[in-house]
């Protein structure tokens, strides 16, 4: 080790110094000499950098990385994390993130195939959202004016809403085909109307 004029620390090996750089202000630096944050890794490689490691091959079983907002610096059981588990074999490993509670819940995976699950184990799809609310997913452009789309169901099947006093639009090849208005008007080709004001066909 070297220990410089200005307070640092370097750790090295095979008469190499600066594997690892403790500042005096506490950052520790692995690869550079000048860490920004409390821990900060530099790679001149791809595929280098950190690696957890879970020393077992049991189904189930997982690496993890953890985040906990506490003062208690023995507080071992953080609520979000990230985990990548075993599966049935290595090929099958899948990840998991979890949030909330004392020990976290698992919210959403990521399986093996690519397929994103959020409120479900088992996506057999490239994304799939399960909730047992009548609301599955929300999509807003604009926070300010509220304009969006939302996703559910109710007692009698699937529902397309929008979010706000907004029209409900469907477009094909490139051109508006149908248009619902916040009253409930329903335009097609923006040509023929249904009802109209005075209630008629508006044909």
């Amino acid at each position: 080790y070297n220990r410089e004029s200005s307070g640092d620390l370097q750790l090295g090996a095979g008469d190499t110094a600066g594997h690892v750089v403790i500042k005096s202000s506490g950052e520790v630096g692995i690869g550079t000499s000048t860490p920004a944050k409390a821990l900060q890794v530099k790679t001149d490689t791809n595929g280098d950098g950190v690696n957890i490691q879970r020393n077992s091959t049991t189904e189930g079983h997982y690496g993890q990385l953890s985040f906990s907002i506490s003062t208690n610096d023995t507080y071992t059981t953080p609520n979000t994390w990230i985990r990548s588990v075993r599966g049935s074999s290595y090929s099958n490993n899948f990840m998991t993130f979890g949030t909330g509670g004392n020990t976290g819940t698992e919210r959403m995976r990521i399986d093996s195939s690519g397929n994103i699950g959020i409120g479900t184990t088992t996506p057999s799809h490239p994304l799939e959202v399960f909730s047992s609310g009548t609301t599955q997913a929300k999509f807003t452009r604009d926070l300010t004016t509220d304009v969006g789309l939302t996703i559910g169901n109710d007692s009698s099947g699937v529902v397309f809403g929008t979010v706000g006093v907004h029209h409900f639009q469907f477009y094909a090849n490139g051109g508006k085909r149908l248009n619902v208005s916040g009253t409930g008007a329903i335009t097609f080709n923006n040509a023929y109307t249904f009802p109209t004001s005075d209630g008629s066909a508006g044909q």
